[in-house]
């Protein structure tokens, strides 16, 4: 029987654990297997999670909403909490700044970038440095063809006179936000985060656990045992594997 869905919902789940708390940096190769319609809007989420005491989350998504605008294609994110000032964000030619208080007071960068099916390399790292503040950029390259592209960069302020730091136990999910009522009718779609990696690649996680959204029934969520967190979701996906704990994710 067909399940009503409101929008947004998050569909499969993936939380990282590294062996200290407190990172530098992050890279990611992630897959796109399949999914890449524009629509119904997906978002690819890479990490979820805090630098300093700020939330944060960036990916990639189908179809950014551009305000004032529309609906554009296609792209880049990267957003913070905890303010409303647009001199928090620098976005990248062509891209442009988000402000909002609809999730709570948050800036965010977005730019337009056609990416498809298949490998990325991804990277959360800082930029540049002020006197009391860090800026971070989130940047991605495509496998296939080398081509970067960049969401924009976001300002964090120093915490006791130190650079903050990205925290572990961030996630890696899939959401549907647009464009579809029923959970079954969003096209087969799965995510794979191949690996990810903090402090320059010397550090890698020491536990992935997966979980669901319980509001989404067409989902699957589980880490190979190459270590790759596969999420997939939408027509077709039916949870195989039960949330769990998977421990030396490498």
């Amino acid at each position: 029987m067909p399940t009503s869905i409101k929008l947004p919902q998050g569909m499969a789940y993936g939380w990282w654990y590294f062996p200290k708390e407190l990172l530098h940096d992050l890279v990611f190769e992630v897959e796109f297997v399949s999914g890449d319609e524009r629509s119904p809007g997906r978002y690819f989420q890479l990490y979820q999670g805090y630098i300093g005491g700020y939330g944060i989350y960036f990916g990639f998504q189908t179809d950014i909403f551009r305000p004032g605008v529309g609906w554009q294609g296609h792209g880049l994110i990267f957003s913070r909490w905890g303010t409303r000032d647009d001199e928090d964000a620098a976005s990248t030619t062509g891209g442009w700044v988000e402000n909002s208080g609809h999730e709570g007071n948050f800036v965010g960068v977005r730019s337009l970038f056609d990416w498809r099916c298949g490998r990325y390399l991804c990277w959360l790292s800082p930029c540049r440095e002020e006197a009391e503040a860090t800026w971070y950029e989130f940047r991605v390259r495509r496998l296939s063809d080398g081509q970067e592209a960049t969401a924009g960069s976001l300002r964090f302020p120093h915490v006791d006179g130190q650079r903050p730091l990205i925290h572990s136990g961030g996630g890696s999910w899939t959401e549907v936000y647009s464009g579809v009522a029923i959970a079954e009718d969003v096209p087969t779609t799965q995510f794979e985060v191949r690996y990810v990696h903090a402090d320059n690649n010397s550090i890698v996680p020491i536990r992935c656990d997966t979980n669901y959204n319980s509001n989404y029934p067409c989902a699957d969520a589980v880490v190979t045992s190459e270590g790759i967190l596969s999420l997939r979701s939408g027509c077709g996906v039916s949870q195989i594997h039960p949330a769990q704990q998977y421990d030396s994710c490498d």
